[in-house]
């Protein structure tokens, strides 16, 4: 069974969810950040933003210097959203995002980042009870994946850029968003365009 586990460090919240894909062992663990902070924007860290990325990693457990980039990209509004993975003292291979507005948050996995899929992931969304506001997906796919699309509920597809790190970010827009659209698969493509796996985006909203 998937363990899930909240961590609050710092107090003051923007509403949001954060779902990350889980397999067996896999644990969750979130940091919320300080709204209106844009020092990550710009591409500083401040001693505050240090400190909260220190207390966090020390929160999953995670082994000094097994941090790796894996990339980082700009969201609506002027946030900025770094990604990288750590492996913890346990064993463990996790996944952890930053946004410079709500703070961090990490999937933790037993067997490795792509020990069941070709992908590892996670969906956030921003917003209040029956609406849906922000949505996003940003996640990183194994080596020998070229390609990747996402397909939204609508039926529509959506080609990803992969970076050099072959991290992703998907941004619903917000008309999509109004119109109940959202992101239900990705479609994960060998450099020869064969779709090598197709994996179930979990359902929002």
């Amino acid at each position: 069974m998937p363990r899930i586990v909240s961590v609050v460090l710092v107090v003051s919240v923007l509403a949001g969810t954060v779902i990350s894909l889980v397999a067996r062992g896999a644990r969750e663990e979130s940091v919320p950040g300080a709204p209106g902070d844009r020092s990550a924007a710009r591409g500083l860290v401040s001693a505050h933003e240090k400190t909260a990325r220190e207390r966090f990693e020390s929160q999953i457990d995670a082994k000094p210097g097994s941090r790796r980039p894996l990339g980082e990209f700009g969201l609506a509004g002027g946030r900025s959203l770094r990604l990288y993975s750590v492996e913890t003292r346990k064993g463990e291979s996790c996944l952890v995002h930053e946004d410079s507005g709500m703070g961090q948050s990490a999937g933790c996995l037993d067997d490795g980042l792509f020990g069941l899929r070709r992908a590892a992931f996670s969906v956030n969304t921003d917003g209040g009870p029956g609406r849906v506001e922000e949505l996003y997906v940003v996640g990183v796919v194994a080596p020998g994946v070229r390609g990747v699309e996402v397909v939204d509920t609508g039926g529509a597809r959506h080609s990803l850029a992969l970076n050099p790190e072959r991290g992703f970010l998907f941004q619903s827009s917000s008309s999509d968003l109004a119109a109940g659209i959202y992101p239900r698969a990705l479609l994960l493509y060998s450099t020869a365009g064969r779709l090598l796996e197709t994996i179930t985006i979990p359902a929002v909203g």
